[in-house]
């Protein structure tokens, strides 16, 4: 009797992760989307060839909600790349974003793509974020 509750509790968990797989990942893809069109904005209303591009992309990764971001030219070239300095790994791991058991994540992986935008509408230099 008790063998058999433990078997559907664990068919009902698996049913449920599964199905929150989807969502958690969409969401995921939403918010890469809309930080790197927040980004992009921004940068589309600062003037062309200055150095506070670099500034305020900075500024947007500083917080420690991103692992990557890059900023690439339409033409290919890369012009800036900021990631975690090492040193900065330990405290980005610890943080609540970053709390969840590693069975877990074996268990459940969420896949997402990096968020992309275009700047340069306008008077500024093109780019993509």
């Amino acid at each position: 009797m008790v063998a058999m509750l433990l078997i559907v509790l664990g068919i009902s968990v698996g049913l449920h992760l599964a199905s929150l797989r989807d969502p958690l990942q969409n969401q995921l893809e939403l918010r890469n989307l809309q930080a790197a069109t927040l980004l992009a904005l921004r940068l589309s209303q600062l003037p062309p060839g200055t150095v506070d591009k670099a500034a305020a992309a900075r500024a947007h990764f500083e917080p420690g909600e991103f692992l990557s971001l890059c900023l690439q030219g339409l033409e290919g070239h890369v012009s800036q790349t900021l990631r975690p300095e090492p040193s900065a790994a330990a405290p980005l791991s610890a943080s609540p974003l970053f709390t969840v058991p590693a069975w877990f994540v074996a268990l459940l992986p969420i896949k997402s793509p990096p968020g992309a935008a275009r700047t340069g509408e306008g008077q500024t230099d093109p780019a993509l974020v």
